[in-house]
Parts: structure tokens; C-alpha cells; sequence
């Protein structure tokens, strides 16, 4: 897992999705197919960037909505703050419903920012 560990995750909510790189190890250029547990569709993910505790970076290989992301973990008196920016083209079918496709995102990841938090502090 890239972030977190089965342990923590509770069911039926997955924070980070199901990340586990096929090599068995996280390092820049892994790979991983993600399900998407809403649409039932996967995509595959690669590592682009990783340096523990401090950040890491998925790059969308394929699926429906390529979406890359960079999360960057820093100090911030005693608390560690999460910073996530997620970017990519919206196509073909879906170019039409761009802004109601990025309100549904920034939704979702809202979501699991908040589980990710939860199980943190627990």
C-alpha cells in the first residue's frame, strides 16, 4: 500500500483505493489497477513521484477519467498537513459535463481525505 495498510482501512470505504504496485514494492514507476468501487470500471496507476514521509505522485496510465495526483505531507506544529492536487484532461464524451465531472471529484477526494484523516487520528 502506498498509503495506510489493510488493517486500517474500513470496509467499504478504501482510502487510499486499493493501491498495491504488482512488484510487491512502491518505488517510482510502479504500477497498480485501481477499482472503482462506485463505477465498477479500473484504471491503472503508475508511482511518479515517492519520497516518504514527504510526498508521493500517481500518474493515470488508463480508465475513464485520467487523473493524476500529488499529495505532499508536511509538519505543521505537531500535526502533519496534506496537501492534494489533482489535474487532467477531460475528453471526448465527457468534455460536456467538465464542471460537474470536477465538483463530483473534488467531492470524492473531500471523502477520502476525511477517512484518510479519521484513520490517522485514530
Amino acid at each position: 500500500m502506498i498509503l495506510g495498510s489493510e488493517e486500517r482501512q474500513p470496509l467499504g470505504q478504501g482510502y487510499p483505493p486499493a493501491l498495491r504496485p504488482a512488484s510487491g514494492t512502491t518505488e517510482i514507476g510502479s504500477q497498480a489497477a485501481v477499482p472503482d468501487k462506485k463505477t465498477g470500471l479500473e484504471s491503472t496507476f503508475e508511482v511518479a513521484e515517492y519520497d516518504p514521509p514527504h510526498a508521493f505522485g500517481l500518474r493515470a496510465l488508463d480508465g475513464p477519467i485520467p487523473l493524476d495526483g500529488r499529495w505532499r505531507l508536511q509538519d505543521d506544529g505537531g500535526t502533519t498537513r496534506v496537501e492534494f492536487v489533482g489535474e487532467g484532461p477531460v475528453r471526448g464524451a465527457l468534455r460536456p459535463f467538465g464542471a460537474l465531472l470536477q465538483r463530483s471529484l473534488a467531492r470524492r477526494f473531500r471523502g477520502y481525505h476525511a477517512t484518510l484523516r479519521a484513520l490517522l487520528e485514530r
